[in-house]
């Protein structure tokens, strides 16, 4: 796709009634033009902004654009779920408590699906109290299976001597019943809003009968009717005005009367009254009829897809081919224990590949290759479906740009453990993707993703060697081992370039003969593209992150040695001194962390400017250089450190696509071993002058540099090509008690 038809065509649709935040500031659709979206300040006054479209989308694949769509109309008149504001999905802000809780629903949830579609057990309350015991039952058994997926897996390695025997596990946590009407209550939710439609709603109880007598309700009725639902469209801040208006002037003709006053709605008061009519009679009353109708129609459900992302199927596939596991391409980031649990030591070997496809347009628009199919890389091909994917196709020299990305309405996939797991559940409901699980034995209801491992399986692994066919009987004699040539950065090579320059240029049968780049083209010419832009770097942050505790301090929280701090935390440690906080780690991104403090999270920045877009693989692989250098060394200057991550990342270059597309997850456990191992008492300081004022104040004097600060030699025997500088900066917060001296 040409720059130009970028900078033409927008990727994501904003209307009228939707939210986009862009560098912190708020706003609303004024107007569309022919190249542009003229955007207007949501709160106070000021101009229009007018956005391009190629500037907009710069903006959307670097996650800066949040996109809340039908924010501004009321919650239940909208008709599809809502990504949470500021940091995504209220998950992230759970308590482990809370968590559990919905863990256990959901796990209810499945087990229910799973009972009714082998269909002994109909809707009535009678026959799921029968089916109780057993709907209970594999809940239980699905909640022990998930909490650690990758734990079976680990098992079975151990058994074949590839690792050490995992500890904890088969503890059954047995899930209580419920009542009928609350478990349908749930499954309507969960199909719905998807997992985070579980999330308890404590805060909601108590009296629900209303508080106003007859004749306060009947005024406050009449008055919402005649302030909100018409077709003048008044916002809810000029109906609560009119409210107090009306009830004031009763009043005084009550005073007037020697009757008593009527007590005055609040606020809260008159959005509730608003909630209380039927979502058709306020459409049709604020929008006409035929807007009604459109709004309520049903979308992000069946087998019809309309516009690109509105239903995306995920699956992994066996690959039918024999590669060398490329030890060397990767030796400069992982140590030989990692290679092992990688998959990647010395020998030959098979891969998994996880892929996704927008059902539209046919594009694959994710991919991961992975040893065995895990939890990880399902969540790393869903980061793929909602982030740009050029640098891959730039790294494979692909004659086409791969920068087809968005949030899914609709994510199918199969009963796999990866994407039945608690973890990837999470990820799909912060990230507001609807999640559906298809009817096990029943491949076809994602027959779009089983057609391109099809396709892949009959056009791309014939033209490879060591291809090793799906069965003893098609294979014969073929020498798949023998002929193995290709390592894994052939591998991916070759998968890009079928997939951007190959497959998304070949004409599709379902498609008319056109080929999926021009079906993606032509939706985006017709201003059929995505509703909702990609998640905003914070989302990602809580989506795909880890979920750790960390020690709260004066000098903020530390992770793999790097500091980070906010003001939110100073002042939380004034007040109540020291304490653990949760917090979300992106080990793709170290930029930055979300703390939670209180259920609210709070972006901490790295102290230390230049670790932002810096993955957890390459900062470890630019310690050890430093390491090898001084072994007994534990503060760093800024300039050294940053000068060694510069190589690693000009090496990472050279390896980006082996880099990038292999699933290589960082667990709580492998964290805890490289911070007590490799990052024990480091810290980086500030950068020491290279001159000094004499002691006669005349001119200044060089210090010279200790020779042992250079760790390039440790990193590559070659020099690197030199990358453009990093800015070098210090953010700090002094913290003093109150009343403390200076």
């Amino acid at each position: 796709m040409s720059l130009d038809f970028d900078r033409r065509f927008p990727r994501f649709q904003i209307g009228r009634e939707d939210r986009v935040t862009i560098d912190g500031q708020a706003f609303r659709l004024g107007y569309m033009m022919q190249d542009a979206y003229a955007l207007v300040p949501t709160e106070g006054e000021g101009a229009a902004q007018v956005f391009e479209f190629g500037h907009l989308n710069r903006l959307n694949a670097a996650g800066k654009v949040r996109h809340e769509i039908e924010y501004f109309l009321p919650k239940e008149l909208r008709t599809r779920r809502q990504p949470s504001g500021g940091t995504g999905s209220s998950l992230a802000t759970l308590t482990p408590g809370q968590r559990a809780r919905i863990d256990q629903r959901y796990a209810l949830v499945e087990a229910f699906d799973e009972v009714r579609a082998e269909g002994v057990m109909q809707m009535t309350d009678d026959s799921i109290e029968a089916h109780m015991d057993d709907i209970c039952r594999r809940a239980s058994a699905y909640l022990a299976d998930q909490v650690d997926p990758e734990l079976e897996w680990r098992k079975q390695q151990a058994a074949a001597g590839k690792g050490r025997k995992p500890k904890g596990g088969g503890t059954l946590q047995m899930v209580a019943p419920v009542h009928p009407t609350t478990l349908r209550r749930w499954v309507a939710r969960v199909a719905r809003f998807g997992k985070a439609g579980l999330i308890d709603r404590f805060s909601n109880r108590g009296n629900r009968t209303s508080y106003f007598t007859a004749e306060e309700n009947a005024l406050l009725g009449k008055t919402v009717r005649e302030s909100y639902l018409t077709l003048n469209r008044a916002p809810m801040s000029k109906t609560v005005t009119d409210v107090q208006r009306a009830f004031r002037k009763e009043n005084a003709d009550r005073l007037a009367d020697g009757r008593p006053k009527l007590r005055v709605p609040s606020r809260e008061a008159v959005r509730q009254c608003i909630k209380s009519f039927s979502r058709f009679e306020v459409l049709v009353s604020r929008y006409g009829e035929q807007e009604a109708m459109k709004r309520l129609r049903p979308v992000g459900r069946g087998l019809e897809v309309s516009r690109p992302f509105e239903r995306v199927e995920i699956d992994e596939w066996k690959i039918d081919l024999v590669t060398i596991m490329a030890k060397a391409g990767m030796g400069q980031y992982f140590t030989e224990e990692d290679l092992k649990d990688l998959g990647l030591d010395d020998g030959k070997g098979r891969w998994w590949l996880v892929a996704a496809i927008d059902c539209r347009t046919k594009l694959i628009v994710g991919m991961t290759l992975t040893r065995n199919p895990k939890t990880s890389a399902a969540a790393q091909c869903l980061r793929m479906v909602v982030s740009d994917k050029g640098r891959f196709a730039n790294a494979a020299g692909a004659k086409v740009a791969w920068n087809q990305f968005a949030t899914p309405e609709l994510l199918v996939s199969d009963n796999g453990a990866a994407f039945k797991s608690t973890a990837f559940t999470d990820t799909c409901a912060t990230l507001d993707i609807t999640l559906e699980r298809t009817i096990a034995g029943l491949p076809g209801m994602r027959g779009h993703i089983e057609r391109v491992f099809q396709t892949a399986a009959t056009r791309l692994l014939p033209m490879l060697n060591g291809r090793t066919f799906g069965d003893v009987a098609t294979r014969g004699d073929h020498p798949a081992e023998a002929r193995a040539c290709l390592d894994t950065e052939d591998l991916c090579y070759s998968l890009v370039r079928w997939i951007v320059d190959v497959y998304h240029n070949t004409p599709h049968e379902g498609l008319g003969l056109r080929t999926p780049l021009q079906q993606w083209e032509s939706d985006l010419r017709d201003g059929n593209f995505p509703l909702r832009a990609a998640p905003e770097m914070r989302t990602k942050r809580c989506a795909f992150g880890l979920r750790l505790n960390r020690r709260l301090t004066r000098e903020g929280v530390r992770v793999l040695g790097v500091r980070y701090h906010h003001e939110a935390l100073a002042a939380t440690v004034i007040e109540g001194g020291h304490r653990t906080v949760e917090l979300r780690w992106d080990p793709e991104d170290l930029g930055a962390v979300e703390v939670v403090i209180d259920g609210q999270a709070h972006e901490a920045r790295a102290v230390h400017d230049g670790f932002d877009g810096v993955d957890a693989h390459t900062w470890v692989a630019a310690r050890r250089a430093l390491r090898t250098k001084s072994a007994s060394r534990k503060a760093w200057e800024e300039e050294v450190v940053f000068r060694a991550l510069d190589d690693i990342e000009a090496l990472n270059t050279r390896k980006q696509l082996q880099y990038g597309l292999v699933d290589k997850p960082i667990t709580a456990e492998r964290l805890k071993h490289l911070e007590e191992s490799l990052f024990a008492g480091f810290h980086i300081t500030g950068n020491t002058p290279k001159t000094r004022t004499p002691l006669d104040g005349v001119g200044r004097v060089i210090e010279p540099r200790a020779p042992e600060e250079e760790p390039q030699a440790a990193i590559s025997q070659t020099p690197a090509a030199p990358l453009p500088a990093r800015p070098r900066s210090s953010n700090s917060w002094t913290i003093r008690k109150p009343g403390s001296a200076d």
